[in-house]
């Protein structure tokens, strides 16, 4: 019974987090449109743990338009997939952007959506981490991520780092169900003592 007792206390200590994926841009630039066809750039499916995603934007502010995301010919935006596996959730999400130069008052933004809603869109500040910006667990899915440069007061170049940390977890199983196995448990230990 002790050594039952040793293995199963030691298989709860080593089944912590470990880093999942790391994913870099490198030599092919994620593309810079939203696309759920099964075409789309992916980077895969999120492993249970902390997942990180980097890759870098430069490209052109219009100030007539405050747009910073149309330039043609430019790195403008990062678009790609990714799938969160049944049975894990999406439980924090922060983008830390880096080296970030451009002309006054640009903001680079990001967004994750589904393919039927957007879940979060948020005007990042420069060189700086956001803080996490999912307020509810997002689960199960094929989700769409894109970092781009949103908007600023004048026109010129841009450039900036991006990081992406997305942390998943294992569905919670319910209090009761733990409660349950643990007086089937119980039940069963006093049964094989009485015999």
């Amino acid at each position: 019974m002790n050594k039952s007792l040793m293995v199963f206390c030691l298989s709860l200590i080593l089944a912590g987090n470990a880093q999942a994926i790391y994913i870099t841009e490198g030599m092919n630039d994620f593309p810079g449109s939203v696309s759920f066809a099964a075409s789309a750039f992916t980077v895969g499916s999120l492993e249970i743990g902390a997942n990180t995603i980097t890759g870098s934007l430069s490209g052109e502010c219009l100030a007539d338009t405050y747009n910073c995301n149309m330039s043609v010919g430019t790195d403008s935006q990062d678009s790609f997939l990714l799938e969160v596996g049944s049975g894990a959730l999406i439980d924090s999400l922060f983008v830390t952007t880096s080296n970030v130069e451009g002309p006054t008052g640009f903001n680079p933004s990001f967004s994750l959506r589904d393919a039927s809603t957007d879940h979060i869109s948020a005007s990042l500040i420069a060189d700086a981490s956001s803080g996490n910006l999912v307020d509810a667990f997002l689960g199960p899915g094929i989700y769409s991520i894109s970092m781009f440069g949103e908007q600023a007061d004048d026109s010129g170049p841009y450039s900036l780092n991006w990081s992406i940390d997305v942390n998943t977890s294992v569905v919670p199983i319910p209090a009761a169900m733990w409660l349950f196995a643990t007086g089937m448990l119980a039940l069963f230990g006093l049964s094989r003592r009485k015999t």
